[in-house]
């Protein structure tokens, strides 16, 4: 399954989720964000949803993924620079894969 997604964070590569056999694109910028926040939410073996928006000429909506420690998740980036980290961004996804809706994609705060 391919959909394509609203970019959370400024405009960047487009970058792909690789996560139970499905691919997932990305912006790059806030697929490294995603992936410090999930390195950070899985610590001690916690499972969780992931959900993201899925654009508008794609459909629009949303997607949903439950994260578990014995499927490994790939993420592959289109850009070599790893972009300024938005500490605050990270702690506000890794904070939601806590919650009952689980770590939801949410638009960058500046």
């Amino acid at each position: 399954m391919q959909a394509g997604v609203v970019c959370a964070g400024t405009v960047s590569g487009m970058g792909f989720l690789h996560y139970g056999g499905e691919v997932f694109p990305l912006d790059d910028r806030t697929l490294v964000h995603l992936q410090i926040a999930i390195y950070e939410a899985r610590a001690g073996g916690r499972e969780f949803y992931v959900t993201w928006p899925i654009s508008r000429d794609s459909g629009s909506g949303r997607l949903s993924a439950w994260l578990t420690p014995g499927i490994p998740v790939l993420f592959e980036y289109e850009g070599s620079r790893v972009p300024r980290i938005n500490r605050a961004w990270v702690e506000k996804l890794a904070h939601s894969a806590m919650t009952g809706t689980g770590l939801v994609v949410t638009p960058e705060p500046f």
